[in-house]
């Protein structure tokens, strides 16, 4: 097994995970389970066998705790990879615990959930253990790890190796997770939404270069748009106002207009903005006589609630991209975006932040997001990243397929 788990070359090549589906026979069903693999630079891929056995230890035995198990190996192992200039590793058997405890405080750099952080913690805990238990690591004996008790329980677990690792603080619910969000996440971010939820494409687009709340895009009215340019090719002009489509709802949380206003919505992505408006204005159109833009599948206007529904079902698709991809930073990000909570209100914040690199003053800032107080938009002036052409410049270029347009 020790030569399953040598590896002499570690730029040459990227652990990752192979899904497959197991016929345990005797008439019984078909079980999933996942096995690392490494792809090497010249597309090769073969399982790692000594370091599959890791996932199919006898205490873990569903598929999401082997996926979990084996993802957190290959978010270890891939970042000892990417970082081997400073590493010169030449073997797996030469991990030592100030590798773990990096890979540790990278995560918390990443301002990852304490929840998160701790099951990574314990992971790769075990997996050393495991490596140290079959004579697999040189710096290790089975003697350098202990168990201890948790609290009055009988239960014992091993205790953690990474004591020197910065743990993550505890924080707020909802931080603005992807406010920084570059190019080609931001590319990918609007085509999840055109193909998974179009019905709801122009208001994501609204609400990132517009600064639209959740409650002003499903407020839009056909009648209260004006173009710049052919269907909007240099921009549109959007008045907002408290439209009241479904008076049962006035007075429900989050259903009316915080800042009446005519709001500009910018050009980005070469011909993003046209596209998008011509094929809602053709595809979803209201039948209740109030000429609402977002229209629900019965012809009655769109609800906040109802916004928010299929939100919801665009973020769980843009996180399972992300999460499957086979670029390792994405992969990562997703993971992370999926311990966090964020809703409608993320694509206000990307566009602040963009917004923020150009104006790079409070006032303006406030005008456009449509704020009354100016401390809102100052955070965004105080920790703006200076990369607003390499966004939106490149977004002009950004490909678009029509066939991502199509009916949920």
């Amino acid at each position: 097994m020790a030569t399953v788990v040598q590896i002499n070359k570690f730029t040459n090549f990227k652990f990752l995970l192979i899904p497959f589906i197991h016929d345990p026979g005797n008439e019984e069903e078909l079980e999933q389970k996942c096995l690392i693999g490494v792809r090497y630079a010249t597309g090769f891929t073969k399982v790692h066998g000594g370091l599959s056995e890791f996932v199919f230890v006898k205490e873990e035995a569903d598929y999401a705790t082997m996926r979990d198990r084996a993802r957190t190996v290959l978010r270890l192992l891939n970042y000892v990879l990417d970082n081997n200039l400073k590493y010169q590793l030449s073997s797996l058997c030469d991990l030592d615990i100030w590798h773990g405890t990096d890979y540790l405080n990278w995560l918390t750099s990443k301002k990852v959930t304490q929840k998160y952080w701790y099951k990574e913690e314990e992971i790769i805990n075990k997996f050393y253990y495991f490596l140290a238990n079959r004579k697999l690591l040189n710096k290790f004996k089975l003697s350098d790890f202990t168990y201890i008790k948790i609290g009055n329980h009988r239960k014992k677990v091993l205790k953690s190796l990474f004591t020197n690792a910065r743990r993550p603080k505890k924080r707020g619910a909802n931080p603005l997770l992807l406010k920084n969000i570059d190019k080609e996440l931001l590319e990918t971010f609007f085509n999840v939404a055109l193909r998974y939820t179009p019905r709801i494409a122009l208001g994501v687009y609204f609400q990132v270069f517009g600064g639209f709340r959740r409650s002003e895009a499903v407020a839009a009215n056909r009648a209260g748009i004006s173009y710049i340019g052919s269907f909007g090719a240099r921009g549109m002009i959007v008045q907002i106002s408290d439209h009241i489509y479904r008076p049962d709802l006035r007075n429900v949380a989050g259903s009316g207009v915080k800042v009446p206003r005519q709001q500009k919505v910018e050009p980005v992505g070469g011909g993003l903005l046209p596209y998008l408006y011509e094929t809602h204005l053709k595809k979803y159109a209201t039948t209740d006589g109030t000429n609402a833009l977002f229209a629900l599948k019965n012809g009655k206007a769109m609800t906040p609630a109802m916004y928010s529904y299929y939100f919801k079902k665009f973020k769980h698709a843009f996180i399972k991209i992300l999460k499957t991809s086979k670029n390792t930073q994405w992969n990562e990000y997703g993971i992370m975006l999926d311990s966090r909570k964020w809703d409608t209100h993320i694509g206000r914040g990307i566009f602040s932040n963009l917004k923020a690199e150009i104006l790079q003053n409070s006032l303006m800032l406030m005008i456009d997001r449509g704020d009354t107080n100016r401390r809102s938009a100052q955070v965004y002036i105080q920790s703006t990243p200076q990369k607003v052409k390499e966004r939106t410049g490149a977004l002009d270029d950004m490909y678009m397929d029509k066939s991502f347009f199509r009916e949920e």
